[in-house]
């Protein structure tokens, strides 16, 4: 049995909670969280305040149960100290995305994971979608990527934002940290390291946040393809559907839907059942690891997160040389339709 603590119980944590309770040969033995309330979580008695509290419980066995993995599903900006703490502990840890907001903090996090032979783990569920694995096998009937375009338009309105984190800086770090990491995650998975890294951000509609609202990535791949992100959390009324479309040297593929569950490839169409439960089979390939030395190639591991934190620094570095756009400067005004 895989005992399990999850600290931070927002949306994401509690999932991971659910996702925990649900799976036979794991256990969930402590739940962290400054705003908990007791009466919230599933279980008595495995609630905590204070992270340094709990960890201190746990390893001066004054609890009954040891830790074998610890969920860090807190705001951003928190990540870096609560691994470190859990690395110098010898215990192994899940990570949300992004694993840190600086590529420095993150090369840390790999030093003391060698050092003492603790895994991280970083939670990219996408690629443990059925389409997404689908694809991942076939990619090379496409031959080499030539064109890459991916486009995630999203819907974050003022309710999201009301929060003591999300739309700050140094908090959030912004949508490529908080959101598109995922997908700039998604193509160096399907493809390959990327390079040659640059873009823009613009505002234009999110004036009570610090972070951009929109923003265009261009990159090249390994094998001299050329590739387009356009993001944004600006929609004004819902969000649409992710695309990642790829013309290869030899054929082409989309993969699209709300919860990329269509894949178009060379001409057919696949539908895949759509699966908001893959959150579990991360857990269940992490417990395989962590039991039976079993690695399942769709987890993610701290050097491709850390890559991802590096790419991230990468864009934001050659968009503050662009002059940062504002709704004023980019919409047309007094449209006809």
């Amino acid at each position: 049995m895989l005992n399990v603590a999850v600290v931070g119980y927002g949306h994401i944590g509690k999932r991971h909670c659910n996702n925990i309770m649900e799976n036979p040969k794991t256990e969930l033995v402590a739940v962290c969280d400054p705003y908990i309330n007791s009466k919230e979580l599933p279980k008595e008695n495995i609630w905590w305040h204070d992270f340094n509290e709990m960890m201190q419980t746990y390893l001066t066995y004054e609890s009954e149960h040891t830790l074998d993995l610890i969920v860090i599903a807190t705001p951003n900006h928190l990540h870096y100290e609560m691994v470190k703490m859990c690395l110098e502990a010898n215990i192994p840890v899940l990570a949300e995305k992004p694993l840190t907001l600086k590529a420095d903090e993150s090369l840390e996090l790999i030093r003391i994971s060698e050092e003492n032979n603790v895994p991280i783990f970083v939670n990219y569920p996408l690629r443990f979608l059925e389409s997404v694995w689908t694809m991942k096998k076939a990619v090379d009937k496409i031959g080499s990527p030539r064109i890459i375009q991916l486009n995630a338009l999203w819907n974050r309105n003022e309710n999201y934002y009301d929060s003591e984190w999300r739309g700050l800086s140094d908090m959030e770090g912004g949508p490529m940290f908080n959101e598109f990491i995922h997908h700039l995650n998604l193509i160096k998975y399907l493809f390959g390291d990327i390079k040659n890294i640059e873009g823009s951000t613009y505002d234009f509609a999110h004036d009570y946040t610090e972070v951009e609202d929109t923003g265009i990535i261009n990159f090249q791949t390994k094998d001299g393809g050329i590739g387009n992100m356009i993001y944004t959390v600006a929609c004004p009324d819902q969000s649409f559907d992710v695309s990642l479309t790829v013309i290869g040297s030899k054929g082409s593929f989309k993969l699209s839907g709300l919860y990329l569950n269509e894949l178009s490839m060379n001409g057919k169409l696949y539908e895949f059942e759509i699966n908001l439960e893959h959150f579990s089979d991360v857990l269940e390939s992490i417990r395989l690891y962590l039991d039976e030395e079993y690695w399942d190639e769709r987890l993610c591991n701290v050097y491709e997160a850390t890559s991802d934190i590096k790419d991230i620094e990468s864009f934001y570095d050659s968009s503050k040389s662009q002059p940062n756009k504002n709704v004023e400067s980019l919409v047309v005004k007094d449209l006809n339709f």
